[in-house]
């Protein structure tokens, strides 16, 4: 068993290990950086009077060609945008998420592969598929996603 905070990006859903999230917050302001225009890095966001790096996970993992600066609202009136807190080896980050269906528990067994054409997409972070009430969540790899991060922030 495997524990997982599932979230949406735009029209994606995904899950990601609980083990690497901090916290599920509340939307705050996106603090831009001087002499940054790049898609990833958004800026600052201050968390319990502390700034952590915010990126845009909706860009690292192609979950959308437009380019996102804050999550976009929903036409599930249940739908809250969120911030995920994350924790790297050099620190902790933020993901600005469009919505958090919250924690699942997940059997291995259960995991699906992810499919060719999907796999072998550049901006595939997919390790695996895992069914969900109705739909098809992608579990992100970490450690690919971590290592674009540390790239994104070099």
């Amino acid at each position: 068993m495997q524990s997982v905070i599932v979230f949406r990006l735009q029209a994606d859903w995904y899950a990601i290990p609980t083990a690497v999230c901090l916290e599920v917050a509340a939307v705050r302001p996106i603090h831009s950086l001087p002499h940054r225009r790049d898609a990833t890095v958004l800026g600052v966001v201050n968390v319990h009077g502390g700034l952590l790096a915010c990126l845009s996970l909706a860009v690292i993992v192609g979950a959308s060609a437009l380019t996102a600066a804050a999550p976009t609202p929903s036409r599930r009136p249940s739908s809250v945008p969120r911030l995920l807190v994350a924790r790297r080896a050099a620190g902790a980050v933020v993901f600005p998420v469009d919505e958090v269906q919250g924690m699942a528990r997940v059997r291995a067994r259960d995991l699906k592969d992810v499919p060719a054409t999907v796999a072998h997409a550049r901006t595939s972070y997919t390790r695996a598929l895992l069914p969900l009430d109705d739909r098809s969540v992608g579990l992100l790899d970490e450690q690919l996603l971590f290592s674009a991060v540390e790239r994104a922030l070099a």
